[in-house]
């Protein structure tokens, strides 16, 4: 099970916070994403295709994407 944490400062609460991602195994596909200081949050549960989806439009959003490898750079 591979766990990423995403530290957040300034939340809801002025604090720090974090957002929690993990997978439930080798050959999972569904993405677990949790607020564990949030108690009262229930967890988001992703296919993979919907975390490929949140992925792509963080990068929207920021302007920054993931640099593409085409087949003159592999040559």
């Amino acid at each position: 099970m591979a766990i990423k944490t995403v530290q957040i400062t300034g939340g809801f609460f002025d604090s720090e916070d974090c957002v929690v991602l993990k997978n439930s195994g080798k050959n999972s596909n569904y993405i677990i994403m949790a607020l564990p200081f949030h108690e009262d949050t229930p967890n988001l549960t992703m296919t993979i295709a919907e975390a490929m989806d949140l992925r792509n439009a963080l990068n929207e959003l920021t302007k920054v994407g993931f640099l593409e490898v085409t087949k003159e750079d592999v040559k």
